[in-house]
């Protein structure tokens, strides 16, 4: 089931790429934001420049882990909305494992398609250290 649904998504690359763009765009506002806080601080900051740079740059590499409490799996919600919910129910099939690969497969194949290009970029060209 886990194969099968990473197949699934890991088709979707027109996808990924334009979700590696929004990762640099909005990775580089935060850096540039949270580089300013820095300049104009009068107390010591809690990392360095160097650390808060690749931390922003790690927090956008994997943001497809992060868990969306707004956005459910739309077939489950579409399930529960129109009562075939019973259905799945009745199916000799643990549903509670069954969903957690359907969202485990949900976030690392994104993942998978964003993070290597975001690392890549940003410690090439936007100061980002592997830690």
């Amino acid at each position: 089931m886990f194969g099968l649904q990473m197949r699934s998504l890991l088709q979707y690359r027109t996808a990924a790429w334009a979700g590696v763009a929004t990762q640099m765009v909005f990775g580089a506002i935060l850096v540039a934001i949270r580089a300013a806080f820095y300049r104009v601080s009068t107390e010591p900051p809690p990392m360095t420049l160097d650390q808060m740079v690749t931390y922003t740059w790690l927090g956008q590499a994997f943001f497809a882990m992060t868990p969306y409490i707004t956005n459910p799996d739309p077939e489950v919600s579409r399930m529960v909305r129109d009562g075939s919910i019973a259905h799945e129910l009745a199916r000799p099939v643990d549903l509670y494992r069954h969903w957690f690969i359907r969202q485990l497969s949900g976030r690392l194949a994104p993942t998978l398609l964003r993070c290597i290009p975001v690392i890549a970029v940003a410690t090439l060209f936007l100061g980002m250290r592997l830690p």
